[in-house]
């Protein structure tokens, strides 16, 4: 084996084995813990993974995530040249499109004005004109 790899796997042993006694040592400080507390704090975690924030004053941010979940393609994000408009584009399979608009549909801020909707090889092409009100 030459010196340079050997020196990797030595240098990869050494990391391997710090990561392991920090997770002993995170362990080992969770098991201290009342039940209660862990409980508490895992209740919070779910509480803010099922409902992230929705800032009406930055739309790009929150529609990231369900384009990101609905499998869309974002083709087009921009104003509308109207105060709180935007002009959405996306492509997605049916399933995709309608997850998007449930997701539009439950946050506050935001109400669709117009849909069109145009059928091409690759799925479908939504085109919406978005209003979003500030909170």
């Amino acid at each position: 084996m030459l010196w340079p790899e050997w020196r990797q796997q030595q240098a990869a042993r050494q990391a391997l084995a710090e990561s392991q006694q920090a997770m002993a040592r995170q362990q080992a400080g969770l098991a201290a813990l009342p039940a209660e507390t862990l409980l508490n704090s895992a209740t919070l975690l779910l509480a803010a993974i099922a409902e992230p924030a929705q800032p009406a004053s930055d739309p790009a941010a929150w529609l990231a995530g369900p384009l990101r979940q609905s499998g869309s393609t974002l083709l087009h994000w921009e104003p509308d040249g109207m105060a709180g408009r935007w002009n959405l584009a996306l492509r997605a399979r049916y399933d995709g499109l309608k997850q998007m608009l449930e997701a539009l549909a439950a946050w506050p801020p935001a109400e669709v004005g117009a849909l069109t909707l145009e059928a091409t090889a690759s799925g479908l092409e939504a085109r919406l004109l978005i209003a979003i009100k500030e909170a």
